[in-house]
């Protein structure tokens, strides 16, 4: 998720559990639909 959102590592793991996993499947969303990253 670090690389997808362009966070750094140490971002991820100070979110809270249910945002972790509310990203998470935003990131498996965004993946399905096509997008790349960054929103090219």
């Amino acid at each position: 998720m670090a690389w997808w959102f362009g966070w750094s590592v140490d971002e991820v793991y100070t979110l809270p559990l249910d945002e972790f996993e509310d990203w998470q499947k935003e990131a498996t969303r965004q993946m399905k639909a096509g997008y790349r990253r960054g929103g090219i």
